[in-house]
């Protein structure tokens, strides 16, 4: 099995340009969407076409994330 590398530095919502739109259609909740993890999935399900529900206690990180989806379906909670 082998594995892909991506540049250093460069998150997995910046190293594929545009989704398939497998969500297209669904919706999720992504807890922890400032930052790390959560903001990662939540990248990815809205390149995907999710709508999303975003959370998360740093109040500024979510309201990063909701900037940095324009065009998409987020709401921040």
């Amino acid at each position: 099995m082998r594995l892909r590398s991506r540049a250093r530095g460069v998150g997995m919502a910046e190293s594929t340009s545009g989704g398939l739109g497998r969500l297209r259609g669904k919706s999720a909740v992504v807890t922890g969407a400032a930052k790390g993890i959560g903001r990662a999935t939540a990248e990815l399900f809205a390149r995907e076409g999710g709508r999303l529900v975003v959370t998360d206690v740093d109040r500024e990180g979510l309201e990063g994330l909701v900037e940095a989806l324009p065009g998409s379906e987020v709401e921040a909670v």
